[in-house]
């Protein structure tokens, strides 16, 4: 018997974007402006993960990705090392993720669509695929991350708690799925195994860990997996996205499947939005404005009595009160320092600034930016 929640041709939602999917998968990308876009995301990120090299949280991606080496092996960013596939899908997206300077798209849901960058590049290379392919599993995986963002009626991130990275294995999944070349069948499992991995939204709440680059690259190591599974034969459950325990039910609440699964070609990756600062999104504006207020009146510290910033409802609950956790007026580590209003907004205008050197140097602990915050 077929669900009730299958589409009218009996076909669960994994089926259906699987079919679309292929169905793109099989046509080259000739738009030029298309591809140059692929390209502008792609050096961009690939600069992100460079300035990344020595974080923390690259080096301990690096440390277990040296462990679950193997072969066939993918180039590890920046060291000229290598991994598994797994290894190198994880560390590479990690590095993308880690400086909060890669591209961002905000809909209902937030996501940063590079975070599948690591896993298109090292399924790529593993299996010897061309330019051409590459671009379009990236195109895929942007487009399966960016409608994530949209096909809920409500926010699984800022309402039920779950993080953006949830959708991230679904986009990996999908990306890695075009390079093995799978067809539409066992796309779908990919897809269906894909989703059972979701993220719990505490990577974000109060003072942030490393998690915050690391659930990226975990996030696409499962998609690849899952991509490879499905090629050697691995069923996953087939309704996993619409089922009565799955993922609509659980996580999303109502959806519409018809903007998930309709055809690819009007391709969103160029609407995704590349960043100046290495900070949240939504702070940019203001950090902006700081900047320019400080240049126009040659401010110094001590001219500011104080600092109110007009902000929507989300930014203040996110990058001011930590989501119900510690608020953002109290730091610990870069992670939250570039999630939070206050520091961005006094670091600006004391140093007249805002970028890695005030991460790097904690500029947080400095008694002049601690008082305008």
């Amino acid at each position: 018997m077929e669900s009730a929640h299958a589409g009218m041709s009996g076909q669960s939602v994994a089926e259906r974007l699987a079919a679309q999917i292929c169905r793109a998968a099989a046509e080259p990308v000739a738009d030029r402006k298309v591809i140059h876009e692929v390209e502008r995301v792609l050096l961009d990120s690939l600069a992100c993960a460079l300035g990344a090299t020595d974080s923390p949280s690259v080096r301990a991606a690096r440390a277990w990705a040296r462990k679950i080496a193997g072969s066939p092996s993918a180039t590890l960013l920046g060291t000229g090392g290598t991994s598994s596939v797994s290894g190198a899908a994880m560390v590479n997206s990690t590095m993308v993720r880690d400086l909060d300077l890669n591209d961002t798209y905000f809909s209902r849901n937030p996501a940063h669509s590079s975070d599948n960058l690591g896993a298109c590049l090292a399924v790529g290379e593993v299996e010897g695929a061309s330019a051409g392919e590459i671009i379009t599993a990236i195109l895929v995986a942007f487009e399966v991350q960016m409608r994530a963002c949209e096909f809920t009626r409500k926010s699984f991130f800022k309402e039920t708690g779950w993080d953006q990275t949830t959708l991230v294995t679904l986009a990996s999944a999908a990306a890695a799925g075009v390079l093995l070349r799978l067809d539409p069948s066992r796309m779908a499992h990919a897809l269906a195994i894909a989703g059972c991995y979701p993220g719990t939204g505490e990577i974000r709440v109060g003072q942030l860990s490393m998690m915050k680059a690391a659930s990226a690259g975990l996030a696409a190591t499962r998609g690849v997996e899952a991509a490879y599974l499905a090629q050697a034969g691995m069923t996953g459950p087939r309704e996993v996205f619409e089922g009565r325990r799955g993922m609509a039910k659980l996580i999303f609440g109502e959806c519409d499947w018809e903007l998930l699964v309709a055809p690819f070609g009007d391709w969103r990756l160029p609407r995704t939005c590349l960043k100046r600062y290495p900070a949240a999104y939504i702070i940019h504006s203001s950090i902006d404005l700081a900047l320019d207020m400080r240049r126009e009146h040659r401010l110094v510290a001590g001219d500011v009595e104080g600092v109110t910033v007009a902000a929507f409802g989300w930014l203040i609950e996110d990058m001011v009160n930590g989501m119900g956790g510690v608020s953002r007026h109290e730091i610990d580590s870069r992670e939250t320092a570039d999630h939070s209003l206050p520091f961005c907004v006094a670091v600006a205008l004391v140093d007249g600034e805002y970028g890695l050197r005030q991460l790097n140097e904690k500029r947080w602990e400095a008694p002049e930016v601690r008082e305008l915050m």
